[in-house]
Order: structure tokens, then C-alpha cells, then sequence
């Protein structure tokens, strides 16, 4: 059992490596999900959602 003991400062080091890759996920984490979303969609043949047509300001609205 001594051999899996881990000493302060091992476990700090690996703590600190974590948190960094964790924050810096968070940081861009907008980036990541899309990237890892599209890897996704291109490996199971599943398409894109359709992108959104804006709204044509000169359009008379169906209110009017």
C-alpha cells in the first residue's frame, strides 16, 4: 500500500495541470463544442442544422 501513496506535492502538480486544461476549455468552451459537435456529425453521417434566413426588413409583415 506505500507504493500508491502520492505526496503533497506530486498531487499539487497534477492539480495544476487539470485546472489549467479545464479553464482553458472553459475559456473557449463555445469553440469546443462546436468543433467536437462537427467531428461528431462528419463521423455518423448526420448533416448540419440548416442555417436560419434572416428576416427581410423591406417584407411586409404578416400583421399589416
Amino acid at each position: 500500500m506505500i507504493l500508491l501513496y502520492a505526496t503533497p506535492d506530486q498531487v499539487m502538480g497534477l492539480a495544476s495541470g487539470l485546472a489549467t486544461i479545464f479553464g482553458f476549455l472553459l475559456m473557449f468552451w463555445n469553440k469546443v463544442a462546436v468543433t467536437v459537435g462537427k467531428i461528431f456529425n462528419r463521423i455518423t453521417g448526420r448533416p448540419g442544422a440548416p442555417a436560419e434566413k434572416p428576416a427581410d426588413p423591406a417584407a411586409p409583415s404578416a400583421s399589416e
